[in-house]
């Protein structure tokens, strides 16, 4: 089959108008879908703020805190050893989760 090539005398079927208007159309909207994300990359970017020794120690005590207080009320029989165990991996993921937007990385 022959593509049709449009001339003066012979114009674009109505299908393939409203075809090349839709394809118009996804090009503009994807160029500022592109445009709106590099604007909001730059925006995150003018907005880290830098991690400091207060903060990552104050992470640390928070933690111990939490540890210890889970640790005395399983000893004491207040929680059994299941909510001990539940507690200490959702503190494990937290802390891992932490490290990660501390300190930037990707799990490489």
């Amino acid at each position: 089959m022959e593509a049709i090539k449009p001339t003066v005398e012979q114009p674009l079927p109505a299908k393939d108008q409203v075809e090349l208007k839709k394809l118009e159309l996804w090009t503009k909207a994807l160029d500022k879908a592109d445009l709106l994300f590099q604007w909001k990359m730059t925006e995150l970017q003018e907005h880290d703020v830098p991690v400091s020794k207060s903060t990552l120690s104050g992470l640390f005590w928070m933690t111990a805190l939490i540890v210890l207080v889970v640790t005395i009320l399983m000893i004491l029989g207040k929680l059994s050893e299941s909510a001990f165990t539940f507690v200490m991996g959702t503190l494990l993921g937290f802390i891992v989760a932490m490290g990660k937007s501390f300190f930037g990385t990707n799990g490489e």
